[in-house]
């Protein structure tokens, strides 16, 4: 799920293969439309109001040793469309810088945080660590510092807008987690919790 802005959110829905927006307004949710999308999708940010990047797997007989990103407009259109070898992992998180120049993906099945160009495609860094293991999560701070949440080893580690290694916090929370984002005033990251204790955990921004 992304924010599209105040009162309309965007949600994946992979097995359908569609991005369905709605807005949320007077404690009502309305459907204000769907995009397909090429292949299955779980990593989703808003570029524009009306262009959102979806990122995923391939998940065809030809390609199924790939995952994509894509930024994809609210008529449907695919404006970009990348492809790249994964040996059989997924992009399940994105999130975008404070610019909207770069993408950052969480890759959980190779213990990987992935950064590309926007406009191009090109790759500008791979951070990979022992510590960071299945990253379920990806958000950037105001100054452009980005947090990856390791699922597996219950830490967040901080980077760089390069991609070096600021800082690894453990979490202290139990079981595993699986999303991680920042507040609105940008103060506190969230951290939700995957168990059935269904909680979400707050963590000062310093």
């Amino acid at each position: 799920m992304c924010l599209i802005e105040d009162n309309e959110v965007a949600i994946t829905m992979p097995n359908q293969r569609t991005v369905q927006f709605l807005s949320i307004r007077n404690h009502s949710i309305r459907e204000t439309g769907m995009v397909t999308t090429i292949y299955q999708c779980f990593g989703l940010a808003a570029v524009t109001r009306g262009e959102i990047l979806v990122s995923g797997r391939c998940f065809d007989t030809w390609s199924r040793n790939k995952c994509y990103w894509s930024i994809i407009e609210r008529n449907g259109n695919v404006k970009l469309h990348h492809e790249f070898v994964s040996h059989y992992t997924s992009y399940v998180y994105a999130a975008l810088d404070m610019s909207k120049s770069r993408v950052y993906l969480s890759v959980g099945g190779s213990n990987a945080l992935h950064c590309f160009g926007l406009k191009d495609g090109k790759q500008y860094f791979v951070y990979s660590s022992n510590d960071l293991r299945y990253p379920m999560g990806v958000a950037v701070d105001r100054v452009d510092n980005i947090y990856g949440l390791g699922r597996k080893s219950n830490n967040i580690h901080k980077l760089s807008y390069d991609g070096l290694t600021l800082q690894i916090i453990t979490t202290g929370v139990p079981y595993q987690q699986t999303g991680i984002s920042f507040n609105s005033t940008m103060d506190h990251l969230v951290i939700t919790n995957g168990s059935e204790t269904r909680k979400l955990h707050f963590f000062v921004n310093n």
